[in-house]
This record gives structure tokens, sequence and C-alpha cells, in this order.
């Protein structure tokens, strides 16, 4: 099986993973199988990679896609605060 090409700069996550999911349907795999999850880590950027990694990657594809999408610079700048410090 080929890998994915790395998604250009202009294509975001979310077109990325729907590349992802036609890929897998074509090869009749489930999202969650763990050559299509490597297949799109490996085509992340390093910066992505590493969000994947500090997130989980044993978590569901869907839920890794979410976290990545989501602002990144609002979970980092979350991550400066203690517990009942953010009002």
């Amino acid at each position: 099986m080929e890998r994915p090409s790395t998604p250009p700069n202009d294509r975001s996550i979310s077109e990325y993973f729907e590349f992802i999911k036609f890929y897998a349907l074509l090869w009749n795999k489930d999202l969650d199988d763990v050559d299509i999850k490597v297949k799109f880590i490996v085509g992340l950027s390093p910066d992505n990679k590493k969000r994947v990694e500090e997130f989980g990657v044993k978590k569901p594809l869907k839920e890794i896609v979410n976290y990545l999408v989501r602002e990144p610079t609002l979970s980092t700048e979350i991550q400066k605060y203690k517990a009942g410090e953010l009002k």
C-alpha cells in the first residue's frame, strides 16, 4: 500500500483527513486501522506530529483530527495556567 502524499501547505488538516478517508475507503480499511493512522500521521507537519504524540496516538483518528483542527494557540495558552487561575 502506498503512502498518501504529504498535504501541501495550502491544504488544511480537514482536507487532508478527507483525502485519508477516501484512501481508507479505496483500500477497504477502517479509519482506525493502524496502517491508515500511521499514513495520516506520517503526512503531517513536524509540529502536528508532535501535537498528535502529546494527545495520544492510540486514540481514534477522528478524535486526533478534531484535536488538530482546534485552535492550536488555545490549547498551549491554557496549558500555561494552573487549575483555578482561569476566570
